[in-house]
């Protein structure tokens, strides 16, 4: 129970390698270095959904702007940060769709669907 709030993974907090440190003061080299590992992909993976939630917000703007191609730019910077972002696979299908690549957005479609079923395609 203490280690899951040294090492900040509940709220995010700074000092997610506290229970490293910890660790290594305590000799557990090995445990130590694992921690810091899961300590660095756990911000890493933080970093993407706040790059893809970001590329998906510019998109949505430059889309209700008309500028498609903008739109589709950085719907795919947003999949390529998180490609299991369904709003962005979604947003991206709207605007392949607004540009009239039928088959292309109907695969990002699908793609959204499978990932968050909620997400129904405009008919």
């Amino acid at each position: 129970m203490a280690a899951g709030r040294l090492s900040g993974r509940g709220g995010g907090a700074p000092g997610g390698d506290c229970l490293a440190a910890v660790l290594r003061q305590l000799g557990d080299v090995n445990g130590a270095a694992a921690e810091s590992k899961a300590g660095s992909e756990l911000s890493k993976e933080k970093n993407n959904q706040q790059t893809a939630l970001f590329a998906t917000n510019s998109g949505k703007r430059l889309l209700t702007a008309g500028d498609l191609e903008g739109a589709i730019s950085q719907f795919k910077s947003a999949i390529q940060a998180l490609p299991g972002y369904a709003p962005a696979h979604f947003q991206l299908g709207l605007a392949l769709q607004r540009k009239g690549e039928k088959a292309e957005s109907a695969r990002e479609f699908q793609k959204a669907r499978e990932l968050d079923p909620r997400l129904t395609p405009p008919s």
